[in-house]
């Protein structure tokens, strides 16, 4: 069972905190998928400098994280959860929330956060809840050393993990500090630019068939002779093939010189090909389209204005309901085997070459700069478009936008600008229409040939 909680509420009252504490304890144990807004340990003493420090060091980095990002989940509350993890409740020891405050406190100072106990299975679990970051506070930092770390040292909650501030996440709460005398609201403008995108029909097993005919009907078997050469013109020339003078060849040999033990081995290389190729074929598919800049949406902000903006923020959302997938870098896609031969007397060399020299089965690009990751049900992607001088246009990278067969005619886009020196927000809702070619649509066939 996946982690399975909305992330549209926050978690105040009681039974809510135990709906929470239930829904991290009922996830699959291998389930790993902390987040920026909640952290899980199975145990430990709250009453000792190691509890002190691990709960004030999660206290600290979700205090540290970007206010607006925050913002989009649970209303920019967060959570750590001691004594329950996905596939496991192994509980905690109570202690006082006083002894457990003053333990904290030697290292939190300044930040709102609230622990409270929640009972499941039996056990005693604590969910400490920690207030949403807003615009304009302080950075905060570890009051107290602890082993390694040092007094100062600001955390930040990334993805899955709390670390000490690194130059991106310093530059990020040094302007949410500075935000305490912001400017006016955000004026830019916002420009969507897009040609019809077009929808992808996964017919896999209509390729496959076509592939195995393909491979059944063309793969040359060892022993077949050459097809014959045309005659030069007007040479009068006729070609005689060479086992013309060898009577009953074709029939005491069927036209070939492989043996069964041959023909055992192509059938089973021909599976192998199959099953590789099945697995793969989708996603290299979607690979190459996203190569193509095909079904790519870039997007213009343009500060037509008289002053400077800095760390603009564009966020474009996109419902899961109409399309498959958003990019905004290649994914990953393991190769295209090669077709199947008929064995051959070098194959062993061949075998031995290439696990001296393995190929990388592995084919994508780097990133461009832009993340994506599905919030509930919407593809939230976020370009970091920096500082805008005065009259200054920026383009983003292209986001590809992957559409299946029953994709509706029009994906409504919501576009979002954010700076962290300004108040408000710029927001334009945009849609990008959605249109089938002559043909109906693109199938697989049409970006890797099954033949």
């Amino acid at each position: 069972m996946k982690f399975d909680i909305d992330t549209g509420q926050d978690y105040r009252l009681a039974a809510e905190r135990e709906a929470l504490v239930r829904a991290v304890a009922e996830a699959a144990p291998d389930f790993q998928n902390e987040t920026n807004w909640i952290e899980w340990k199975s145990t430990f003493a709250l009453d000792k400098p190691v509890g002190g420090f691990l709960i004030g060091k999660a206290v600290l980095g979700f205090a540290n994280r970007e206010p607006s990002r925050a913002a989009a989940v649970c209303k920019g509350t967060a959570y750590m959860i001691v004594g329950a993890e996905p596939g496991n409740v192994p509980g905690i020891e109570r202690v006082d929330f006083a002894v457990l405050h003053d333990m904290v406190g030697k290292y939190v100072a300044g930040v709102r956060w609230e622990p409270h106990y929640v009972e499941y299975a039996g056990k005693d679990v604590l969910v400490v809840v920690v207030e949403p970051p807003q615009s304009g506070d302080d950075i905060h930092v570890l009051q107290k050393s602890y082993e390694g770390y040092r007094q100062g040292t600001p955390f930040h909650r990334g993805p899955g993990k709390t670390e000490p501030a690194g130059v991106a996440e310093m530059k990020m709460l040094q302007n949410r500090l500075l935000a305490r005398t912001v400017q006016p609201d955000l004026d830019v403008k916002l420009r969507m630019r897009a040609k019809p995108l077009v929808r992808l029909v996964p017919d896999r097993q209509e390729w496959l068939d076509r592939r195995q005919a393909h491979i059944m009907s063309s793969t040359k078997r060892p022993g077949d002779p050459p097809p014959p050469s045309p005659p030069p013109s007007g040479s009068g020339w006729r070609y005689q093939s060479p086992f013309a003078g060898i009577a009953g060849i074709a029939e005491l040999t069927g036209g070939r010189f492989a043996s069964p033990q041959d023909k055992k081995e192509f059938e089973s290389r021909v599976r192998k090909h199959m099953n590789r190729a099945g697995a793969a074929l989708v996603d290299n598919v979607i690979q190459r389209i996203v190569r193509s800049d095909s079904n790519a949406v870039v997007f213009d902000v343009h500060n037509d204005t008289d002053d400077p903006v800095g760390e603009v923020e564009l966020i474009a959302r996109v419902p899961r309901a109409a399309c498959h997938r958003v990019y905004t870098s290649t994914p990953p896609a393991e190769a295209m085997p090669e077709m199947p031969t008929w064995p051959e007397p070098f194959d062993k060399m061949s075998s031995l070459r290439e696990a001296l020299v393995p190929a990388n089965p592995y084919n994508y690009d780097i990133s461009r700069g832009a993340s994506v990751e599905l919030r509930g049900d919407v593809w939230h992607t976020t370009f970091e478009v920096g500082d805008l001088r005065p009259g200054q246009l920026f383009t983003t990278p292209p986001m590809t936008i992957v559409v299946g067969p029953n994709a509706p005619d029009v994906i409504p886009i919501e576009v979002i600008a954010a700076a962290m020196t300004r108040r408000g927000n710029k927001t334009a809702e945009m849609v990008a229409k959605v249109v089938r070619l002559d043909s109906g649509a693109w199938s697989l066939g049409d970006w890797i040939t099954p033949d």
